[in-house]
Parts: structure tokens; sequence; C-alpha cells
């Protein structure tokens, strides 16, 4: 969702499963930890950087998509990993890394830290800017191809509004449902692969 503010995706939140007196920003609660408790926040993920991993690099698990994700009360429960303030011990996900690729993560994160990654959340004004400085108002004319992940709920494009600006802003769109969670390339990569293949196929036979 690069480029988007918080203030965008205010008005695109499912008010059905997040009722503003309840959840006033929706699963976008994170947005706000990361700004009101910035440092804190990168502590945490500090605090342990291999049971961090461990815990953002793992399948999805079953979940019912017409209930509150459980990024929409970060700041409830005083961060990611709550009042320990850091993640818990738990295997690798080796479905989702191989083990040598994620000790490659871990020794990245151990030598940079998370302020880098967790800054993104403080950026909206330059990303507004670049926003408005793109070519075209921002309209893409070229093919465009999205990859829908029908089982991520904090990113939930499939039945939600999250998508419509991403409709108003391609002139050429096609848009296809991988069935997988937020990272659905680690997740379903085969899947994920073939529809890029078919749809470049496709390209080519109506170019």
């Amino acid at each position: 969702m690069l480029g988007v503010s918080l203030s965008i995706l205010f008005y695109l939140i499912n008010r059905d499963i997040y009722p503003i007196a309840n959840y006033p920003v929706g699963q976008f609660d994170y947005f706000l930890h990361y700004r009101e408790q910035f440092s804190q926040s990168t502590r945490d993920f500090e605090a342990d950087t291999e049971a961090t991993l461990n815990t953002l690099y793992r399948k999805s698990p079953a979940t019912d998509m017409r209930k509150p994700a459980v990024t929409s009360n970060i700041r409830a429960q005083e961060g990611w990993f709550g009042h320990s303030h850091r993640a818990p011990q738990m295997p690798s996900d080796t479905t989702m890394l191989t083990q040598a690729d994620f000790e490659k993560f871990v020794q990245a994160f151990n030598s940079t830290g998370f302020k880098g990654a967790n800054a993104w959340y403080m950026n909206d004004a330059a990303n507004l800017q670049y926003a408005l400085n793109s070519p075209n108002f921002g309209i893409l004319n070229m093919p465009v191809l999205f990859l829908h992940a029908s089982e991520d709920n904090v990113c939930e494009t499939v039945h939600s509004r999250l998508a419509d600006p991403m409709r108003s802003d391609c002139t050429d769109l096609t848009e296809i449902i991988i069935q997988a969670g937020h990272e659905l390339h680690l997740e379903k990569p085969h899947d994920v692969n073939l529809a890029i293949d078919n749809w470049l196929k496709m390209r080519e036979l109506c170019s």
C-alpha cells in the first residue's frame, strides 16, 4: 500500500466489522501504535530479533474474516506482544522461509534494528507528496496485475472497499484471488508464480 495514508484508509474501513465507537481506525490501529509509541515498538521488536521474525514470518492461521483483525487492538494490549514487550518463543516456520534464509533475516535485523522498517508508518506526508507529483495524476494506463490475498484480514481487499482507489487509478487492471494470507508470495509461491505467468501469457496473446 505504498503511498497511502491513514487518513485515506480511514474512509475505506468496513464499519460492519469495525464499529467506529470501538475501533475508530479499524484494523489499522497498529499505525497509531507506531506513531504514539515509536521507540517502544522498536525496542519490543529488538528485544529478541529471532523470536520477532519467527512471529512475523508464519503462515496465516485460519481466520474468521467477519471478525476484527488482531491489529485492531494493538494499542489496547500495549503493543504487538502485550505486557511482556517481547515476542514469544516458538519454532521457525520453515514452510515460509528456509532455515538459511531465516538466519540471513535475523543477521540483517540484528545489524540494522527495526527503526528503519517501523519508520514507514511515520511517512505519510512524504508518501502523499510523492503521490501528488506522480505523472498523469497517478493514473496508470499500462497493464496492471493485482493479487488479492483472500485470508489477509488486515489488508482485506476481496470483500471490502480497500481496493477501490486502485480500481479507479488503473485503466487496465486484472485482479486474481490467491488463497493465502498477508505474505502470499511466501505462503503460496507456486500459485503466485502461476498467476503471474498466466497473466503475462494472456497479455502476449492480447497484444
